[in-house]
Order: structure tokens, then C-alpha cells, then sequence
């Protein structure tokens, strides 16, 4: 009897001891990955993370020339676009509101960059080329490197129609001027680009009771 009464308890220190012995090795571990994650993070005393970008290391959609990460909870959006040398041309952050995405049209690879609601912008990649377009609030259309969107101008604030090259206004820029309503911007216009080009076809709204209009217009091209 008494020697089973040992066995029992030796076996009862084993388990404790073994218990132990990994919890020990586990905080003897932790403290490490710990500092590896606050360098890493760059967290301070106060459990600031200063480097958000790199807790979005979670790759979730990778095309030729792009490369999206978030994190597990997809809060935000950390992307890369190369041009076709390998070369980073652009990087950015995109939060969980709106829309957001990558597509090729016509060559050009582009961004589309939602801000939630009824606001959206797109910029534009020549991937071939390394040239980044500025960001352009709601384009109504685009046809090769050609543009097409409303902007308002002067002290006025009048709406306008801009045709340009999406790269460089400086190749081309046409300007439009209507009496154009606000349903142009929250509505919006439609457009497609005829004759290979040279032309806009466009419905627009006109004031003062928001008329609409087509139009075909002559880009000089």
C-alpha cells in the first residue's frame, strides 16, 4: 500500500514538474517575441504602434505590377505598384471605407480609390513607362492616356469639362464650358469616346432646371 501511495505521488510531481517546465521555457520565449514585435511596431511605453504600415503584412491580392497587404482584421490596406522593371512607383494606405481595387484598361493599369458614399477617385499607372497620373475626382471617362472628368473653376465655382492627357496636360487639355448643373458631379455624367478618340459623346445636366443634353464634341485630335 505504501509503496503504491509513492508511485501515485511521485507521478503527481512529474506532471507538476513537467507543467513547469514548459510554462518556464514559455516565459523565458515570450519576453523575446515580445521585443521582437515592439521593434518591429515601433510601440512605445504607452502601447503607441508607430509603425501601422508594418502590421499590414498579410499579402491578399498580388497582380503583375501591384501587391496588396492588411492584417487579420483587414482595418487598412498597405499597397506597392511596380512598374515592369520591378521598380516601386507607388505606395499608399486605403482604409475599410469605399471601394478599392486594381484593374488594366487599355494598358494602363489603374487605382480605384473609394472614400465611402458618392466620393471616389482613380489614378492612373503606365507600367511599361514608370509615369504616375495625379488622383482624379470621379472621371467620367478614359480612353488610352485620355481623360475625361468635371471640376469646378474660378471664384464661382462654375463646373467645367476636362478632357487631358492623364499623364501630362501639357500633350493635351481641352476645357468644356456649359452651364452645367451639380447633377454632373452627384448624379454623375456618362461619356464614351468615339472616332477612335477624336470625339466625346456625353450627357450632361444643365441649369437652371437640370436639363439633359447630349452632346457630341470635337477634341481637336
Amino acid at each position: 500500500m505504501a509503496n503504491k501511495l509513492f508511485l501515485f505521488l511521485l507521478m503527481i510531481l512529474t506532471v507538476y514538474l513537467s507543467a513547469y517546465y514548459v510554462r518556464s521555457n514559455q516565459m523565458l520565449k515570450e519576453p523575446d517575441q515580445n521585443k521582437d514585435l515592439e521593434a518591429k511596431y515601433n510601440v512605445d511605453e504607452k502601447g503607441n504602434v508607430w509603425n501601422y504600415m508594418n502590421t499590414l503584412d498579410i499579402s491578399i491580392e498580388k497582380g503583375n505590377n501591384y501587391e496588396i497587404f492588411t492584417d487579420s482584421a483587414q482595418t487598412g490596406y498597405h499597397y506597392y505598384v511596380k512598374d515592369n522593371d520591378g521598380n516601386v512607383i507607388d505606395e499608399g494606405y486605403h482604409d475599410w471605407r469605399g471601394s478599392f481595387g486594381f484593374e488594366v484598361r487599355d494598358d494602363i493599369l489603374e487605382l480605384d480609390y473609394g472614400h465611402g458614399g458618392p466620393v471616389w477617385q482613380r489614378r492612373y499607372y503606365d507600367v511599361s513607362n514608370g509615369r504616375v497620373s495625379r488622383f482624379f475626382e470621379k472621371p467620367v471617362q478614359v480612353n488610352g492616356e485620355l481623360v475625361a472628368y468635371f471640376t469646378l473653376q474660378g471664384e464661382e465655382k462654375n463646373w467645367v469639362l476636362i478632357v487631358q492627357n492623364m499623364f501630362d496636360p501639357a500633350i493635351y487639355h481641352k476645357e468644356i464650358y456649359r452651364d452645367f448643373s451639380l447633377f454632373v458631379y452627384t448624379m454623375p455624367s456618362t461619356a464614351e469616346f468615339i472616332d477612335n478618340g477624336r470625339k466625346l459623346r456625353v450627357i450632361y445636366w444643365i441649369k437652371p432646371d437640370d436639363k439633359m443634353i447630349e452632346e457630341t464634341i470635337d477634341l481637336g485630335l
